[in-house]
């Protein structure tokens, strides 16, 4: 399963400027399913793991773990 790591995910979110409404449309995503994969309580697919690496910049090893 893909996890968020968690408080560098939400780090990175504040430093880009967004808020989680405001990232969750840019990677299609409703805002309350972003907000529980940004917490860690939701599993993330690969091709939404890779929507939001791409929207931060961000290698998939710095945003994410494989548990």
């Amino acid at each position: 399963m893909i996890k968020s790591k968690i408080k560098i995910m939400k780090r990175t979110r504040i430093l880009e400027g967004y808020s989680q409404n405001e990232a969750s449309k840019k990677v299609n995503l409703n805002p309350a399913s972003y907000c529980l994969i940004e917490n860690g309580k939701l599993g993330v697919k690969p091709k939404t793991a890779k929507a939001i690496c791409n929207l931060y910049n961000k290698p998939f090893d710095e945003l994410f773990e494989i548990n």
